[in-house]
């Protein structure tokens, strides 16, 4: 729900500000430029079309950016192939990355528990 209504007032302030200010559309631009020049943001046109892409060479953020950007590529092909509804790809959006199933996630035991077997364990070896 916060992920949401934080999204519905960004919108909310992006719109009001372009009424307002044409700025803001330049000042989209240099999060374009800045995006490029640091996690390797390339744009192209093909076909008449403007393609943004990530290059994940270009070092760990850059990697885990394009990770994340594929992952929302694929549930946007999803929705738009009809997989999935537009309340199921708004759900997978503003709770990303709850709804993701395009990456490997394993749950790591706390430290404490850790700690905890290993003294059991050791206590078991011991006698």
């Amino acid at each position: 729900m916060c992920a949401f209504l934080l999204h519905h007032v960004c919108c909310q302030l992006f719109y009001t500000q372009i009424k307002k200010h044409g700025r803001v559309f330049i000042e989209f631009e240099y999060t374009l430029f800045a995006l490029e020049d640091r996690y390797g943001l390339t744009i192209e046109t093909k076909e008449g079309e403007v393609l943004f892409r990530i290059d994940p060479r270009k070092g760990k953020d850059a990697a885990r950016i394009s990770e994340l950007v594929c992952a929302w590529a694929v549930a946007a092909e999803k929705y738009r192939a009809g997989e999935t509804s537009r309340d199921e790809y708004d759900k997978w959006r503003y709770h990303y990355p709850q709804y993701d199933d395009t990456q490997i996630t394993a749950k790591v035991q706390s430290q404490e528990l850790s700690d905890a077997l290993v003294k059991a364990l050791n206590g078991k070896i011991k006698e």
